[in-house]
């Protein structure tokens, strides 16, 4: 062989070994419950990611909700809270897959949202409605 067909062949192994590893690392993150975002190429999420991730956003939520009952200033951390998964839940809303049916966690965090951009001194107030 040459050394461009080499080189070649070196790249197309490189590049079957990185994509195993992403895939690979990408599938354990999201078993140990981290937020891997799907390539869905800027369209709508899968609907089997969609509701899964909706799951786990609503359920993220509930948790804040519990911490924030033992919370003095409510207001604040509600705010500081929900801010860490803004994008998160905004790009939830914006790629719901059209075929999953709406479910009571979207409604929630879509609640949620628009609560936030209205009125964030409010938030927490929306947040005992969960």
């Amino acid at each position: 062989m040459s050394n461009k067909e080499n080189k070649k062949r070196r790249r197309l192994e490189r590049h079957i070994r990185n994509k195993t590893k992403e895939i690979e690392y990408k599938a354990e993150a999201w078993e140990k419950g981290k937020l891997i975002e799907e390539n869905h190429n800027n369209g709508p999420y899968s609907a089997k990611y969609t509701l899964e991730l909706g799951d786990r956003l609503f359920q993220i939520m509930k948790d804040v909700q519990t911490k924030m009952s033992e919370q003095e200033d409510k207001e604040t951390y509600a705010i500081f809270r929900f801010r860490s998964y803004r994008k998160k839940i905004q790009d939830y809303i914006l790629h719901y897959s059209p075929e999953a049916q709406k479910t009571e966690a979207y409604e929630s965090l879509k609640r949620l949202i628009e609560c936030y951009w209205d009125s964030p001194k409010e938030l927490w107030k929306e947040f005992e409605k969960i």
